[in-house]
């Protein structure tokens, strides 16, 4: 466990792993991930991929040379692909130099890829240029970040969006053999969760030769709907700052906005404008959810803030 110690620090600036993240790690070199993970908001749920990529590299049973981090917001893939890009470009910087603490990791993975490249990165969402860089070769390690229906229609021999036919075998093979599918917020895709298992635990049982690495499914949820196979333990909550994260305080607050049906809208936005103004007294991050992409760009306006202060996102992600 020093090493992988060793390894996630050098992923992660420095920081050592949750007690969880260990532990998992130990199942991951068994060869046994599991199911399903009940983990809390803000617990380092996304360090599942440098988990799962350091097993990969670490020679564990049944590790998978694709992984496919799926999640059904668009902000949320761009943030993980975000964070996968910088494992990849540490396995990079570790390739040549065997003094460094990643270089075996680095070394096993360019042996699986048989090129220089350790690691590429993907990113499969609507709104940007299809990427199909980790479908070029059935060898290459790669973490692919994903909505559901772009993991999903590929799966199922169909490629959503400028995805021609030709390449739906390739890709429903890549993403169906030899990948670890994790999928997070699993509770908010239920029929593409059952769809997978079924995949994975039944109907890629009934070839006559079956391949001996199929699809492994791991859903991953804070509020799951059934009795989960890996979760917290008392010492992830007496840790000095998971245990803080995960047991703050979270206060809450009903207010009624007085608004008539003609100007509803304008109260709202007015009444979130000054809310928030009472929480910029303090610094902080603040952040103003909202439906409608009008009142996100309304209340963006009226926020008597510097433009670098200030950051407007959409559903698409647009400015």
């Amino acid at each position: 466990m020093n090493q992988f110690k060793c390894w996630f620090a050098a992923l992660n600036d420095s920081h050592e792993p949750f007690p969880w993240q260990e532990d998992l790690f130990e199942k991951a070199m068994r060869g046994e991930w599991p199911r399903l993970i009940q983990l809390p908001t803000a617990s380092g749920k996304t360090a599942l991929i440098d988990i799962a990529v350091l097993a990969l590299g670490a020679n564990a049973p049944g590790a998978c040379r694709r992984i496919a981090f799926v999640i059904d917001r668009r902000v949320v893939v761009d943030e993980a692909a975000e964070r996968s890009r910088v494992i990849a470009e540490r396995l990079r910087e570790a390739r040549d130099r065997p003094s460094k603490c990643l270089y075996p990791i680095a070394k096993r993975l360019c042996e699986l890829a048989g090129n220089e490249d350790p690691l590429v990165i993907a990113t499969l969402r609507g709104g940007i240029q299809p990427d199909d860089s980790w479908a070029r070769s059935p060898s290459q390690p790669a973490v692919i970040l994903s909505t559901v229906d772009q993991v999903g229609s590929r799966l199922l021999f169909r490629g959503y969006g400028d995805c021609g036919p030709r390449s739906w075998p390739i890709h429903a093979g890549l993403i169906g053999m030899d990948c670890l599918l994790i999928i997070d917020e699993a509770h908010c895709s239920q029929p593409f969760c059952e769809t997978v298992r079924l995949i994975a635990d039944k109907y890629q049982s009934w070839a006559e030769l079956p391949l001996c690495r199929p699809l492994r499914v791991v859903q991953m949820s804070a509020t799951p709907g059934e009795q989960p196979d890996f979760e917290l333990k008392d010492k992830d909550y007496s840790h000095p700052d998971l245990g803080r994260r995960i047991t703050v305080a979270k206060p809450a607050e009903l207010i009624i906005v007085d608004a008539n049906q003609e100007n509803d809208r304008e109260c709202l936005v007015k009444e979130m404008v000054q809310q928030a103004k009472q929480f910029l007294d303090l610094p902080r991050v603040v952040g103003i959810v909202v439906n409608r992409v009008a009142d996100a760009r309304a209340i963006f306006r009226q926020l008597t803030l510097h433009e670098s202060q200030k950051v407007l996102l959409t559903g698409r992600v647009r400015g």
